[in-house]
């Protein structure tokens, strides 16, 4: 298998680094860069897009269960009180 090389160095090791402002940019990106002379070889999302949405995913699963859990209360409180009458 081949391995990356810097396009400016030849070198095999990079890194990756903030670029928080960035010419019409409207968001924050990460550079990937060759760690010996700093050429982008690669241009990344700051946020990790997919560790995004399994917060977002986790958050739901618990709103629905807390949902699921009242509608059970309701339903109950309602049978009591059917029961009273």
């Amino acid at each position: 298998m081949a391995r990356s090389k810097c396009g400016g160095c030849g070198s095999g090791s990079f890194e990756l680094v903030e670029q928080a402002s960035i010419k019409n940019s409207n968001f924050k990106l990460t550079f990937v860069q060759c760690s010996s002379c700093g050429v982008p070889v690669g241009v990344m999302e700051y946020y990790n897009i997919g560790d995004k949405l399994d917060g977002l995913e986790k958050r739901i699963k618990a709103i629905e269960s807390t949902t699921s859990n009242i509608d059970g209360n309701v339903v109950a409180v309602v049978g009591l009180v059917k029961k009273k009458k």
